[in-house]
C-alpha cells in the first residue's frame, strides 16, 4: 500500500488553515484516498474515488498531497503493484476554463511552496511541478518527456473536443512527408507534385523539402521523424484510415481531377483524423493517477458521451489506473446523476494486465449496480414518504412530543440495531427491517406513529447509503458553530410566533425580494415590453426575463430581442425608451437582487464569513463582483479614517515617528538594531544577555554625554532635543 509522504504536512500552510482541526481533517482525507485506491485487500480496494467536500475545505491541497504521495513512491522505486508500466505523471482536467487551467497550475507551486518541509522543498519543486497542456499532441508529448520534466500535467477538456492544432501548418507538412515516406513507391514522386501543386494556399509545395525543418520548427513539431513514423505503421497495420487517406491523394493527383476543392477539403479532414489518432498511439503506458475536477459536469456524460467524456474514455481512461473525481457542494445530483458519474470506473486499466482490470471493473460495476444504485432509489422514496409523513402531522403535536418519541429507549435501541444491519453488505433485509420498526412502535403515539416509522426508514436507508457509497465517496461539510444565524430568514416574527403558527410543521419558502421604490418602475415597465413583444398575449414572463441586474439585461439575448422586436412600435417603443433610460450600468447597485445579495456579502464579511455566489451570466458576476469591492473599499476607507482620524492626524502620526525632536523617534531607531547585536556579542563574552537596566544612563556618564554635545554642536539643555542624536550617544 502506498501511504501519505512525510515530506509534505498540509498543516504547514498557514495562510490556507486557520483551524487546526481542517489540517487533522484533511491529512486523513489523503490518507482514506490513498487507502482505498491501493489497499492490500482486494475487496478493501476501490480504484474510482469522488471526494464531494464543500467549497473551501481544501479538495484541491488533498487531491495534490495524493498525487505527491503517489509519484514520490513511484520515484523511489517502491510503488504499488497495480502501477507497473505507469508513467511517472499525474494528469489533472479541468472544464474547458482557462481560468481553472492556470488556478491548478499555479496551485502546485503553492502546495510545494506552503506544504512541503523546509528539508525536502528545493528539490520537490524540481519534479512536483505542473505544465499545462491545450492540445492533444502536448499532452502526448509532455506524458513521453523524459528527464527532468515536469510530472504533473493539467489539461483540460480541449483536448478531448477536437479543435485547432498549434502550428498545425507545421504539422500537416511534417505528416504528410512521414506518410510520402511510408508509402514509398506506393505514392510515385511525380504523383506528390501533381499533389501538391493543385494544393490550397499554406500546403506545401515541394514534396522534397517536406521533411526540411529548421531548429526552431523541430521544437514546435514536439516529436522525432522515427517516433511519428513508427507510429504511422502501428496505425496502418491495424487500421485502414492510412490505406484510405492513400486512395484519397492518389485520387486527387490523377490528371484532369475534377472538384478538388471538395477533395482537398475531404484530404485535409482526414489528415487531422490522422494525426490525432497517432497521437494516442503515441501514449504507450498507463497513468496512476487521473484526476477531475469539476466532475459533475459529467453526470450525463458515461450515457450521452457529453462534455468531452468520449474523448476522455478513448485517451485517458483506457490508460489511467485510479480515478478521483471532485465535486463541490451543494451535491445535489440526482441518485440517477451518482450512478452515472460511478461509470467513470468501467473504462479504467485498474491493473497491469487486462484480465485482471476486466475482473476489478466488472466488481465496481456489480457494487454500483446491485449495491449502491439500489439503495440510493430505497433511500430517495423513503425522504419523500418522511416528506409526506411529516407534512400530514396534526398541529397539536408539539416538538417536544417529537423529540422525547424519537428519543424514547425503545426507538434508541430500534436505532441500534437498524444500523448494525445498514452496516452489513448490500441493501438492508427488507423482512427483518420492517420487523425491528414495528416492535419499536408498539408503544408510540398514534399522533407520531407513522411520522416515526417513517423517520426510521429513512434512518437506516440513510445509514445503509453511507456505508455502501461511502466507500466510493468522501464528503465533508463545513462546520456551522461559528455562524451567528444557522436558519436563514424563512420567519422573520421569531421564534415565539412561530410556535404560535398551526402550519408550522409544513416547509415554507422564503418571503421575496421587495421590489419597491426605486426597483418598482423598472420591473413595471419590463413586464409592460414582454407584454408588448408578445402581442398582449400570455403571460409576461417577469421571472424568466429579469436578469440579475439592469446592465445585463441591456446586454442579454432577452434584452436585445426586446429592442428588435419593440422599435419602430408605437406603444412598444414608448416603454422601452422609458425602460433603457431607467436602468443601466449606473443604477446597477439600486437593483433590488444586486443590493441583497451585496448587503448579505457585506454583512458575512464583517463578521469574517466567505460568502459564494452563483451567477447564471458572466456579466452579472462581473458587476457583482465590482460593485462588492467598491462597497468593501470603501468600507476599509472608513475604517482607516476613524481609525487615524483622516488625512491630518495621519501626517501628524507620520512625524511624531519621523522628526528628530519628536516623541515617537525612538521607536524606530537603529538602537534596537544594534541592541540586538551587542546583545548576542556580550552574551557570547560575558556568558549573560544584556537587561533593560544596562540600557541607562548613569549619573557618572552625564558628563561623557556632555562632551559628545559639545563635540557634535548639539544643545542638550535646549527646548527640543535632538532625540536621534541623544539615543545613539547613549
Amino acid at each position: 500500500m502506498i501511504s501519505q509522504s512525510r515530506q509534505f504536512d498540509l498543516g504547514l500552510d498557514k495562510t490556507r488553515i486557520k483551524d487546526p482541526r481542517d489540517a487533522i481533517r484533511q491529512a486523513a482525507t489523503v490518507d482514506a484516498l490513498l487507502e482505498r485506491f491501493f489497499h492490500a485487500d482486494p475487496d478493501h480496494c476501490w480504484e474510482i474515488q469522488i471526494l464531494a467536500d464543500e467549497v473551501g475545505m481544501g479538495k484541491t491541497f488533498v487531491a495534490l498531497g495524493t498525487a505527491f504521495s503517489v509519484l514520490e513512491a513511484m520515484k523511489e522505486g517502491n510503488p504499488q503493484t497495480d502501477l507497473r508500466g505507469c508513467y511517472q505523471k499525474i494528469l489533472i482536467i479541468t472544464p474547458n476554463n482557462s481560468a481553472l487551467l492556470s488556478k491548478w497550475r499555479q496551485e502546485v507551486g503553492e502546495f510545494v511552496k506552503r506544504c512541503v518541509k523546509p528539508p525536502y522543498r528545493e528539490r520537490a519543486a524540481r519534479w512536483f511541478a505542473a505544465v499545462s497542456v491545450t492540445r492533444i499532441d502536448e499532452l502526448t508529448h509532455e506524458l513521453r518527456r523524459r528527464g527532468a520534466a515536469k510530472r504533473v500535467i493539467v489539461a483540460n477538456m480541449r483536448i478531448f473536443r477536437g479543435g485547432q492544432l498549434r502550428n498545425y501548418d507545421l504539422k500537416r507538412r511534417f505528416l504528410l512527408g512521414i506518410l510520402f515516406r511510408h508509402w514509398g513507391a506506393r505514392f510515385r514522386y511525380d504523383q506528390r507534385e501533381r499533389l501538391l501543386r493543385g494544393a490550397p494556399e499554406k500546403w506545401p509545395a515541394n514534396p522534397k523539402l517536406l521533411l526540411d525543418f529548421t531548429e526552431k520548427e523541430w521544437e514546435q513539431l514536439l516529436f522525432t521523424e522515427d517516433e511519428l513514423l513508427n507510429a504511422v505503421r502501428q496505425l496502418d497495420h491495424r487500421d485502414d484510415c492510412i490505406e484510405n487517406l492513400l486512395q484519397m491523394c492518389r485520387e486527387i493527383s490523377a490528371l484532369y481531377t475534377r472538384g478538388r476543392k471538395e477533395l482537398f477539403a475531404a484530404i485535409e479532414e482526414r489528415l487531422v483524423a490522422v494525426y490525432r489518432e497517432l497521437m494516442v498511439d503515441l501514449i504507450n503506458k498507463s497513468l496512476p493517477l487521473a484526476i477531475v475536477d469539476e466532475a459533475h459536469n459529467w453526470k450525463n456524460g458515461p450515457t450521452l458521451g457529453s462534455n468531452g467524456y468520449d474523448g476522455f474514455t478513448k485517451l485517458i481512461g483506457c490508460r489511467a489506473r485510479r480515478a478521483l473525481l471532485l465535486t463541490a457542494t451543494p451535491f445535489q445530483l440526482r441518485p440517477s446523476e451518482i450512478v452515472e458519474l460511478l461509470k467513470v470506473g468501467e473504462v479504467l486499466q485498474t491493473c497491469p494486465t487486462k484480465a485482471r482490470s476486466a475482473e476489478r471493473r466488472q466488481r465496481l460495476r456489480e457494487h454500483r449496480e446491485q449495491v449502491v444504485q439500489p439503495v440510493l432509489e430505497l433511500a430517495e422514496r423513503a425522504s419523500q414518504r418522511f416528506s409526506r409523513a411529516w407534512s400530514k402531522l396534526p398541529g397539536t403535536v408539539t416538538r417536544e412530543a417529537i423529540q422525547a418519541a424519537w428519543q424514547s429507549e425503545r426507538i434508541v435501541e430500534a436505532k441500534t440495531q437498524l444500523y448494525d444491519l445498514a452496516k452489513l453488505r448490500g441493501v438492508a433485509a427488507t423482512n427483518e427491517l420492517e420487523r425491528i420498526i414495528q416492535m419499536a412502535l408498539s408503544e408510540v403515539h398514534p399522533d407520531v406513529r407513522q411520522l416515526l416509522r417513517e423517520g426510521l426508514r429513512l434512518f437506516v436507508y440513510n445509514s445503509d447509503l453511507s456505508c455502501e457509497l461511502g466507500a466510493l465517496v468522501i464528503r465533508h461539510r463545513r462546520r456551522t458553530e461559528h455562524r451567528l444565524f444557522r436558519v436563514g430568514m424563512e420567519y422573520r416574527p421569531g421564534a415565539n410566533r412561530v410556535q404560535e403558527r398551526p402550519d408550522r410543521h409544513v416547509l415554507h419558502a422564503a418571503p421575496g425580494v421587495d421590489v419597491r421604490a426605486e426597483g418598482e418602475l423598472p420591473h413595471y415597465l419590463l413586464m409592460r415590453c414582454v407584454s408588448e413583444m408578445k402581442g398582449g398575449k400570455g403571460k409576461s414572463s417577469l421571472g424568466s426575463t429579469l436578469t440579475g441586474c439592469y446592465s445585463t439585461l441591456i446586454d442579454s439575448a432577452e434584452g436585445r430581442a426586446i429592442k428588435t422586436r419593440l422599435e419602430g412600435t408605437d406603444i412598444g417603443s414608448v416603454y422601452l425608451e422609458l425602460l433603457m433610460n431607467s436602468v443601466g450600468q449606473a443604477q446597477d447597485p439600486k437593483h433590488p437582487k444586486v443590493r441583497e445579495v451585496v448587503e448579505g456579502v457585506l454583512r458575512n464579511w464583517r463578521a469574517g464569513e466567505k460568502t459564494l455566489i452563483f451567477c447564471f451570466r458572466t456579466n452579472t458576476a462581473n458587476r457583482l463582483y465590482d460593485i462588492i469591492d467598491q462597497r468593501i473599499g470603501q468600507e476599509l476607507k472608513n475604517r482607516q479614517k476613524r481609525c487615524m482620524g483622516g488625512p491630518e492626524s495621519l501626517r501628524a502620526l507620520r512625524t511624531r515617528l519621523t522628526g528628530r525632536d519628536r516623541d515617537l523617534v525612538v521607536l524606530g531607531l537603529d538602537r534596537v538594531l544594534w541592541s540586538v547585536i551587542w546583545t548576542e556579542e556580550l552574551a557570547t563574552l560575558a556568558e549573560r544577555r544584556i537587561q533593560p537596566d544596562d540600557l541607562e544612563v548613569l549619573d557618572h556618564e552625564l558628563a561623557l554625554l556632555a562632551a559628545l554635545g559639545l563635540r557634535y554642536g548639539v544643545d542638550l539643555a535646549g527646548d527640543r532635543i535632538d532625540r536621534v542624536f541623544l539615543n545613539r550617544a547613549s
